[in-house]
C-alpha cells in the first residue's frame, strides 16, 4: 500500500495522465488512504523485524547497535529528503515526487534480494 499510494500521488503531478481535469479524488485516495496505511504497517514492524535477527541475550549489544543505526538512517534520510525533494521540486515537481517512489522501490528490491539470509522462527 505504501508504494501504490506514493505512485498515485506522483501520478497526479503528470498533467492529463489520470483524466482531462485534475483528479483530486485519486490524490486524496493516495494521500489520505493508501500511503498512511502503508506507512503505518511498515513502520510498525520493520524495526522489530530487524532486531529479531539477533539473539536477545547473546547479542544484546548488537541489537542496541542495530537500533542506533536504524534510527540514524531514518533521520538522515528524512533530512536529505527534506532538502533534496524541495530543491528538485523548484525545477520539476513530477521528478521530485518520483524520487521517494524510486528509492522505496530500490529499498524493497534490496530487502527481497537479501531475504534468504533472514532468521526465521520455526
Amino acid at each position: 500500500l505504501y508504494i501504490p499510494g506514493l505512485l498515485l500521488i506522483a501520478f497526479t503531478t503528470i498533467p492529463g495522465l489520470l483524466g482531462d481535469t485534475f483528479n483530486d479524488s485519486l490524490l486524496l485516495l493516495g494521500l489520505l488512504g493508501l500511503w498512511p496505511v502503508g506507512t503505518g504497517v511498515i513502520k510498525s514492524v520493520i524495526n522489530v523485524f530487524g532486531a529479531k535477527q539477533y539473539h536477545p541475550v547473546l547479542q544484546s549489544a548488537l541489537i542496541e547497535r542495530y537500533y542506533v543505526n536504524f534510527y540514524m538512517c531514518i533521520n538522515v534520510g528524512a533530512l536529505v529528503g527534506g532538502v533534496v525533494v524541495p530543491v528538485v521540486a523548484q525545477n520539476n515537481v513530477t521528478v521530485a515526487y518520483f524520487i521517494p517512489v524510486g528509492l522505496l522501490v530500490v529499498g524493497v528490491l534490496v530487502f527481497v534480494a537479501g531475504s534468504g539470509r533472514d532468521v526465521r522462527s520455526a
